[in-house]
């Protein structure tokens, strides 16, 4: 894969993305119906996400899990909680399709986050990208509409807060590699996401381990 050309890889990589966001909604919408609270389901994926990066943990260990930039993990964590939680509640407040179609409104604020914050060049063509995306963002809301729902706004703000993950992920990666990047991301999001879960506890019970197993590893 190493000598694939990057859009290649990119292509892949986004593709791969988009599968497990569809496990994950759907995971969550199962979930939600077996009576689990949206913070208590918040929790276990980063518990579990973590869990899965175990074998990695001693190559991170002497490095100290890039504890010298402990405050901008710690922030990109934060946000990451906030994005997780609003994804998941748009996951149980519309159907799945429709809560799928806008979390696909980060790409827009990402290029937007990319030439605001990361001085990114984006030639005309990116921007009638970004100009007709948004368009088509405003169709499928339907601002003012009856069918409108907190729903959307809801999904929308997880899609915002998830581009600044992104862009915070794609800082981090200067210096420190994508998979510390990445387990970080759930190891700093752990004791975050506790503190709201502790207010709605509750154990999971029988299959629900194996769908929240399901959920970390997506």
């Amino acid at each position: 894969m190493n000598n694939w050309p990057p859009a290649m890889r990119v292509g892949f990589w986004m593709t791969v993305t988009a599968i497990s966001f569809a496990v994950m909604l759907n995971t969550v919408r199962h979930l939600s119906n077996g009576g689990m609270d949206v913070f208590v389901i918040a929790f276990w994926r980063n518990a579990f996400a973590v869990v899965f990066f175990v074998p990695l943990i001693p190559q991170f260990w002497q490095t100290r899990f890039g504890i010298v930039r402990w405050k901008f993990y710690s922030t990109r964590a934060l946000v990451m909680v906030v994005s997780s939680i609003a994804l998941f509640l748009c996951a149980i407040l519309l159907p799945v399709a429709d809560a799928t179609a806008i979390s696909f409104t980060t790409p827009l604020f990402t290029t937007v986050g990319a030439i605001l914050f990361l001085g990114e060049a984006v030639g005309w063509r990116r921007w009638t990208a970004i100009i007709v995306g948004f368009g088509g963002t405003l169709i499928m809301l339907r601002p003012g509409a009856e069918s409108f729902q907190a729903g959307a706004l809801v999904g929308l703000l997880a899609a915002v807060t998830f581009a600044g993950v992104i862009l915070m992920g794609k800082v981090l990666v200067r210096s420190d590699s994508p998979a510390l990047v990445t387990l970080n991301l759930s190891l700093y999001a752990l004791p975050i996401s506790v503190v709201p879960a502790l207010l709605y506890w509750q154990w999971p019970h029988g299959e629900q381990w194996l769908w929240l197993g399901l959920l970390g590893a997506a």
